[in-house]
């Protein structure tokens, strides 16, 4: 690992990513995980199993807690919302 090979710990590096960026690593690595899941619901015919697995979640159970806590309604929702939201815009 990094923090070995350069001796520094990992606390060291967790609070330099924080005080750059504003968030914690993990939280960062959900917001793009949920955004990049949120672009495949919108712009793919993938089933939601495969963006699961393509965001990094091997559950897609757990994905879907995890979408749902991070947008509020769940993937086939979000998904079918903007659906809607198409059709609307190109009537």
């Amino acid at each position: 690992m990094a923090c070995i090979k350069y001796g520094v710990s990992e606390t060291t590096i967790k609070n330099y990513f924080r005080n750059v960026y504003g968030y914690s690593y993990k939280d960062y690595q959900k917001k793009v995980r949920m955004e990049k899941a949120a672009d495949m619901l919108k712009h793919t015919k993938l089933h939601i199993d495969e963006i699961a697995l393509k965001v990094g979640y091997l559950s897609q159970a757990k994905f879907g807690v995890v979408f749902k806590e991070y947008y509020g309604v769940t993937p086939s929702q979000y998904r079918l919302e903007n659906k809607i939201k198409d059709i609307e815009n190109n009537t």
